[in-house]
């Protein structure tokens, strides 16, 4: 599964993540299970969540596993560089090649446990979901994003790190926020509460930003290019589509936001972009 991410000068990259020993088990945090409040036990259009944590902006931000994690990742990077330098010219069949296979996945390790307490504690100052309490309230997530981006302003290098699991956190709570609001919306025959509907739009929203790259102080990494983008929404809609009873109007409404976000202009990126859609928009069911 490729995701992109940054280098650590905060420039766009596509990374392709290694199987095996490397799966990032620590990128997939148990859910949230904060306290229901409505009418009976089960989950329905009147359901509410809450939480006993308080959140919002001026919930200070703990940043100690974040920092914790991330010089982890800096000497997982510094471990992997100096194998790769020491053994440059290694075939993959001996011992040497070993080495830098096993210091590589302990960097990638590394890498989504760094996006892992980040994710932690951006849900940790968020507000509760009004679709689901397995997620974080999306703009409240944005706006922890910019928060822990702008507390490692005056260091570059680590920021540079720092970005790049902020994007890997942004791609793997994307996944969760698409599933919940597709069961949210299915569940209650497409009919939103006002405030439901609100959080759709910031879901849509987070695919479109995650998809397109960062707008000035929007926390994350410089816009990528084009092919990175395409690749992003190649996989955005692969995850989508995994669901063939995904929402045909929801699919459109994110496909919108993405090709508005990414600003295309050229008839062949255009074309690109239409075909693309269109392959993916015949895997869902019709109505």
């Amino acid at each position: 599964m490729t995701i992109g991410g940054v280098d650590a000068n905060g420039a766009g990259v596509a990374d392709t993540l290694v199987a095996g020993n490397a799966a990032p088990v620590a990128a997939s945090p148990a859910k949230a299970s904060p306290a229901r409040i409505g009418a009976g036990n089960t989950d329905g259009p009147n359901t509410t969540w809450s939480t006993t944590a308080p959140a919002g902006p001026n919930v200070p931000l703990d940043l100690t596993a974040v920092r914790a994690a991330l010089q982890h990742r800096l000497a997982a990077k510094f471990a992997f560089d100096v194998a790769r330098q020491h053994y440059a010219d290694y075939s993959g069949k001996n011992a040497e090649a070993a080495c830098i296979v096993a210091e590589e996945e302990e960097e990638t390790v590394a890498r989504w446990k760094l996006a892992a307490a980040i994710g932690r504690e951006t849900e940790r100052v968020s507000g509760a979901s009004t679709i689901s309490p397995h997620m974080r309230r999306p703009a409240d997530l944005l706006r922890a994003q910019q928060r822990i981006d702008s507390a490692f302003a005056g260091t570059p290098y680590e920021q540079g790190h720092i970005r790049d699991g902020l994007r890997l956190n942004q791609r793997r709570r994307l996944h969760t926020e698409l599933a919940e609001l597709g069961i949210a919306m299915r569940a209650q025959g497409n009919r939103l509460r006002p405030e439901q509907t609100a959080e759709k739009d910031e879901i849509i929203a987070d695919a479109g930003n995650w998809v397109a790259g960062s707008r000035a102080g929007s926390g994350a990494s410089p816009s990528p290019g084009i092919d990175e983008q395409f690749k992003r929404l190649k996989d955005l809609l692969e995850d989508v589509c995994s669901d063939r009873n995904f929402d045909p109007d929801l699919f459109a409404a994110i496909v919108a936001r993405c090709r508005s976000d990414i600003g295309i202009t050229g008839k062949d990126d255009l074309k690109r972009f239409n075909d693309l859609a269109a392959e993916y928009s015949s895997r869902l069911r019709v109505k």
